[in-house]
């Protein structure tokens, strides 16, 4: 008898094989591996694409239960292993979330359900499947971060921007009306540049936020500027919104150059400045040196007055963190703002510290190379070639 022809587009494969093969590309476009653990035994199957799954550990997740809690990311290890526990004693299926160590890169993060069956109530096997569900934990914190910043947006707009633009629209009646008495009107003009200024800051801060979260990062157009200098231009105009305020610029040494962009330094100046001036009492100096080392250039910025909260410092520089009050205006500044300051310094390939106590006060640190890496790459560039002669 002749055999049956194969059906056609199946390769020539057998109906088993093709079946395999189907769940082979179904676990691997699911990023699923199983296994299949006989207690008895002590010993557990791994489906054939489990090393992968885990990142190509070497000896791949093990043979045993032990050997595998052991790829469990020690944080969430004895968790895990009450959840097998408890279905075990009680033969139930369970679901679990948590991280394994792979080589390269971060941990994953993984989900295992598993079926328990059991002989006369003992638990005898353990059937279960195990996804990478590292995409999906990051699509979670992405919009997790989404929504915080979205709240946060709508507190900034509604109170941050609002505040000082009603403060402006207020005294602009006033003025429009015949203005205050000759003595008050300094004061009202201050007042006005205070509030504009803010906007203008809050407004270069979101949008410099916004870049740094969307992967762009902070763009710098670095040239020759010095430290010093820049010092004392940003203190003058804060000279003129805190006339009431004393602003110290000191210097060390003879050069305080470098190839920077000192626009970008000039916006990290001002938080820093702003900062000490908001946390500082209104009758102490705040201290601004530039500092020549050999390689580097030194700024910092100093402060008497309440100390930072030791419980606040590891997350100082992160987006929206609170500083030493607990005002919505406190958080824009002591949280976007120092992000924003951290970036900037982390571009031009420097370091940013801060020692606060409530002894010496307050004193954040910036150290940049005289020639950040982006400055030396633009520079390692070739000049462009202008058009040759004409031709006659």
């Amino acid at each position: 008898m002749a055999s049956s022809p194969a059906v056609a587009g199946d390769g020539g494969l057998a109906d088993p094989a093709l079946d395999g093969e189907r769940l082979r590309l179904c676990m691997e476009a699911a990023r699923l591996g199983t296994w299949d653990w006989q207690l008895a035994e002590g010993r557990i199957r791994w489906s054939d694409n489990i090393a992968s799954l885990l990142g190509g550990v070497p000896g791949g997740p093990g043979d045993t239960y032990e050997a595998f809690l052991q790829r469990v990311l020690a944080e969430d290890r004895s968790r895990f292993a009450q959840q097998v526990a408890a279905a075990l004693e009680k033969p139930s299926a369970f679901d679990a979330e948590f991280r394994v160590y792979v080589p390269e890169g971060g941990p994953r993060w993984m989900r295992a359900r598993a079926r328990v069956l059991a002989e006369q109530g003992r638990a005898v096997r353990m059937l279960g499947v195990l996804q990478d569900i590292s995409l999906e934990k990051k699509a979670e914190e992405e919009s997790r971060r989404a929504t915080d910043f979205q709240e946060q947006l709508l507190g900034i707009v509604s109170h941050d921007i609002r505040s000082p633009l009603g403060a402006i629209i207020s005294w602009a009646r006033i003025m429009a009306a015949g203005g205050p008495p000759p003595e008050e009107q300094q004061r009202t003009f201050r007042r006005i540049t205070s509030a504009a200024l803010r906007i203008e800051r809050l407004t270069r801060l979101l949008l410099d936020f916004a870049r740094a979260q969307l992967g762009g990062g902070i763009i710098l157009e670095p040239r020759r500027a010095d430290m010093h200098e820049l010092l004392q231009q940003v203190s003058h105009q804060f000279r003129v919104a805190y006339a009431d305020r004393s602003l110290v610029c000191e210097k060390e040494g003879e050069d305080t150059g470098g190839m920077w962009d000192p626009d970008r330094l000039a916006q990290v100046v001002s938080n820093l400045l702003e900062n000490a001036l908001k946390y500082s009492p209104p009758d102490t100096p705040v201290r601004l040196a530039a500092r020549a080392r050999k390689e580097h250039v030194v700024l910092e910025v100093h402060n008497q007055g309440k100390p930072v909260p030791p419980e606040l410092m590891p997350q100082l520089f992160e987006p929206f963190r609170s500083g030493p009050q607990a005002s919505r205006t406190a958080k824009t500044s002591y949280g976007l703002g120092l992000y924003i300051v951290r970036e900037i310094v982390r571009a031009h390939g420097g370091t940013i510290e801060v020692r606060s106590d409530i002894e010496e006060g307050t004193t954040f640190t910036v150290s940049l190379p005289r020639l950040p890496p982006v400055a030396a790459e633009l520079m390692r560039r070739p000049a462009p070639v202008g058009p040759g002669p004409k031709r006659g």
